[in-house]
């Protein structure tokens, strides 16, 4: 199951980095060149348009804990690549 997780962390995270032909581009906002990995706690998922959103508590390497806000393809997209809402639940990690 850790495995499966993982994977769809990683899923989500390529997701959200991908370049799509949308009315705006991804990378007017964000350095390609300049990725960044992180992994934390799944908190929740809000399956809204234009945009979803995940919700994650990512620990410090100081023990802080910061929550983090990760926007994601619209629901019926997430729903066309396989995603359901019951794939991620809260406490997993990402």
């Amino acid at each position: 199951m850790s495995k499966t997780l993982a994977a769809i962390g990683g899923a989500l995270l390529l997701i959200a980095a991908a370049e799509s032909p949308a009315h705006h581009s991804v990378w007017a906002e964000f350095d390609r060149d300049h990725p960044v990995e992180m992994r934390g706690r799944f908190i929740e998922m809000d399956w809204i348009n234009p945009h979803s959103w995940v919700h994650f508590e990512v620990t410090m390497e100081d023990g802080s804990k910061v929550a983090w806000a990760a926007e994601t393809p619209p629901p019926n997209q997430l729903i066309r690549q396989g995603w359901r809402r019951s794939d991620i639940q809260p406490g997993d990690e990402i």
